[in-house]
């Protein structure tokens, strides 16, 4: 019995590893269009929540930009790799080898913890969709300036040194998952993050098997 519990577990670890893993490549390239910014700005350029629509669809999706080295325009459209920010799309924009903000550097940090700290600062936005707090300007420059040179800026005031430092407390955590739109190779549109990730197809379907051969296996222990 003891050989069969065994077993047991190492098949469903083994199964839940392989459909983890499966999340982490993109899920498919999708058409990206900038409709529009909200209309809030915060040193000089629009912050907060940019809208558009994914594949021509009809309905409006709100995207958050995490790259600032690339300038959109109303009515632009690019492919982007659609992936997720938990566990990290291989086909990401930015990495730790694009932290130059003298308040991260010396962290050793991966891809999927810059990720991380992305995901906690862009949920914040998300979860005040009408700027309520009137934070969407700390939060944006905030995440702009761990991939980027936004730091060396007057707008990074202590409000936006104190989000960066929050979210590198929170690299390890789980801080959420979101889609992430990133510009297919060639592509000069900007990376984006969208809400209500979910998991590929494929991965579903792992986990399924998983769970049946574990029932499966667990009836025939239970006989013994």
């Amino acid at each position: 019995m003891k050989h069969r519990l065994l077993a047991l577990t190492l098949s469903i670890v083994a199964l839940a590893a392989f459909a983890t893993g499966a999340l982490a490549g993109p899920i498919s390239i999708d058409t990206i269009k900038f409709n529009s910014d909200t209309g809030v700005a915060y040193g000089g350029v629009y912050v907060g929540l940019y809208q558009g629509t994914v594949n021509g669809g009809p309905a409006v999706t709100d995207f958050i930009c995490d790259d600032f080295e690339h300038e959109i325009y109303s009515g632009y459209a690019w492919t982007a790799w659609v992936g997720n920010t938990n566990p990290v799309s291989s086909m990401v924009r930015f990495g730790p080898g694009d932290i130059t903000n003298p308040a991260l550097t010396g962290q050793v940090t991966t891809t999927q913890e810059d990720y991380n700290m992305l995901t906690y600062l862009a949920n914040q936005i998300f979860d005040d969709p009408s700027d309520s707090k009137g934070d969407w300007g700390y939060l944006s420059w905030a995440i702009w300036s761990i991939n980027s040179n936004a730091w060396n800026s007057p707008y990074y005031t202590s409000q936006v040194q104190t989000l960066v430092t929050d979210a590198l407390n929170h690299k390890d955590d789980d801080n959420g998952n979101l889609i992430v739109f990133t510009p297919t190779t060639g592509q000069p549109g900007q990376e984006f993050f969208g809400m209500d990730s979910v998991p590929e197809p494929t991965s579903i379907v792992l986990l399924g098997s998983a769970l049946v051969l574990a029932m499966a296996m667990l009836t025939g222990v239970r006989r013994h």
